[in-house]
């Protein structure tokens, strides 16, 4: 059952990334719905086996394993994976946690907010070193 989902999700990715990049936006909802279908009918067949737990979870985040290529859809691309984010949090932690370090509150909306431009915008975060001397970027 593990195989069949890691398939199922995939597919699903490497499908919506090329319908989200040829703009056939009507595959990638057919794509949507068809890897929903397949969750759904995986989550049966384990509810069937008697693993409830694992079929209560596909079938409650199903819909957050789409979310990607939904938003896609509308123009809007987020990462299909928490990866980024994940490691963007542990970085701002890193730098606030630290005991000898004590920020005042402007001095930490900036240091997140540059981490945060780093993450998400790179061309702004270029733009930005050009600006700011080398030594302020760690």
């Amino acid at each position: 059952m593990e195989k069949a989902v890691k398939q199922a999700l995939f597919t699903f990715v490497n499908s919506a990334k090329k319908h989200r990049e040829d703009g056939d936006k009507e595959r990638l909802k057919a794509r949507i719905e068809k890897t929903l279908r397949r969750l759904r009918q995986i989550a049966d067949e384990l509810e069937e086996r008697g693993y409830t737990k694992a079929s209560s979870f596909i079938i409650r985040n199903a819909g957050f394993m789409v979310t990607f290529a939904e938003l896609a859809m509308e123009d809007v691309e987020i990462p299909y994976t928490t990866n980024k984010i994940e490691r963007l949090m542990g970085e701002i932690s890193k730098r606030c946690k630290h005991k000898w370090m004590h920020w005042s509150t402007e001095v930490l909306r900036n240091i997140l907010t540059i981490i945060l431009i780093r993450y998400t915008n790179q061309q702004l975060y270029n733009q930005f070193k050009k600006v700011y001397p080398q030594q302020t970027i760690h």
